[in-house]
């Protein structure tokens, strides 16, 4: 059992844990171990989680277990300005959403999703939009199974060098008219 919840600051030394792990875990194969490891060390510190935690503009939210321990989060990312591929109407950013291996296939990536959604409309967006690499198959099947769709490519900066394999996935949120 589990429950979704905002993070707070207070969040960020377990979550800072929890993120490397599950990075280090989706795309160490992808983008190399050590690529993987400077990424880490740039963005998912705890000071680094901590200011994503307390910047409004953000949202981080948390899958926590009977014994609190997290399970797996996801965020928001308000400011990002999407790729010129992204056409769907007042889109937001899914910069990251990610379940500890062993709570994978509880239906906590789909809690998560969900939570996000309901955020990201609550906040008067009507679509989201993620970056990810086909290479990254897990990542990718769950994304094209929930409805998203590629739409163009970028090339994501990484601590000494770039992905250019990154392909734009979106989907609509919230009531279509």
């Amino acid at each position: 059992m589990f429950s979704i919840r905002a993070a707070v600051p207070d969040d960020a030394t377990a979550l800072a844990s929890l993120a490397a792990q599950t990075f280090f875990d989706g795309w160490a194969e992808v983008i190399g171990a050590d690529t993987a490891r400077a990424y880490i060390a740039e963005s998912l510190s705890v000071e680094r989680l901590s200011a994503e935690i307390a910047d409004s503009s953000q949202c981080v939210v948390l899958a926590v277990d009977a014994e609190g321990r997290i399970a797996g989060y996801a965020k928001l990312h308000g400011r990002r300005t999407p790729p010129e591929c992204v056409t769907l109407p007042a889109p937001v950013l899914l910069q990251r959403l990610y379940v500890r291996a062993e709570f994978r296939g509880a239906g906590i990536a789909d809690a998560l999703l969900a939570a996000i959604e309901a955020e990201a409309v609550r906040r008067g967006f009507r679509s989201l939009f993620l970056e990810t690499d086909p290479r990254n198959g897990r990542a990718w099947r769950f994304y094209q199974r929930r409805g998203f769709v590629e739409c163009g490519r970028v090339v994501y900066p990484l601590p000494g060098g770039s992905n250019g394999n990154v392909r734009v996935l979106a989907r609509a949120i919230g009531e279509t008219e």
